[in-house]
């Protein structure tokens, strides 16, 4: 029997595989043909291609929406798993520690409607010079590189930095309204835990110690 279930498991998991590869090759030709059709150059053809084969072939990392059996669960569940999981990346920012101790239910309501994790792809544009800025980014896993030009940026030349697991990018989003002043470049497949400023400070707005500023 156990044998009997293995295969099984091991033939859908195949035609699983088989029926993505024919997905993505079905994809990247229709994409050929439209780029094809409208004449577009080599190297602009070229970039959209490795764009496009890169989304094809990103890591399978599930977000809450992909997991319809969330859905399934009471609402006060949901939110326990939601608070469990992010207050794991939240704790590296004083701010939400701080939260936590004075508060313990606005930490879950924070939690449950001020984030998400959204995933980036290499050469995905974060923010661009410009923006309004209305969220707060804290780098769970991969690799980006901030960039800033001296025609958006008070800087002479034009510079680069590289943005690493446990940074946290422009938190002034957070506090005052915030126009980016540089792009930020994912370059490799990131995990970013994003924190909605309106949300957040709509959320604290509810707490006593912060209606008294004392926060």
């Amino acid at each position: 029997l156990f044998s009997s279930m293995l295969v099984s498991s091991v033939s859908a998991m195949l035609i699983g595989l088989q029926m993505r590869a024919g997905q993505r090759a079905a994809q990247s030709h229709t994409l050929g043909l439209y780029l094809a059709q409208n004449k577009v150059g080599t190297m602009l053809t070229y970039q959209v291609r490795k764009t496009a084969r890169a989304h094809m072939k990103k890591d399978d990392y599930l977000l809450e929406k992909d997991v319809s059996a969330l859905e399934f669960l009471p609402t006060s569940l949901r939110n326990d798993l939601r608070f469990v999981i992010y207050k794991i990346h939240l704790h590296k920012h004083r701010l939400f520690t701080l939260i936590e101790s004075l508060h313990l239910g606005t930490a879950r309501e924070l939690c449950c409607n001020c984030v998400e994790i959204v995933v980036t792809l290499p050469d995905e544009d974060v923010f661009m010079p410009g923006g309004s800025g209305d969220r707060a980014y804290h780098v769970v896993k991969g690799e980006l590189q901030y960039f800033q030009d001296p025609s958006f940026s008070p800087v002479l030349s034009f510079q680069s930095e590289k943005v690493t697991v446990g940074t946290w990018a422009c938190e002034a989003a957070l506090w005052v309204h915030w126009i980016h002043v540089g792009r930020l470049a994912a370059t490799s497949q990131c995990n970013l835990l994003v924190v909605e400023a309106t949300a957040l400070m709509r959320t604290l707005q509810r707490h006593r110690l912060v209606q008294q500023g004392r926060l």
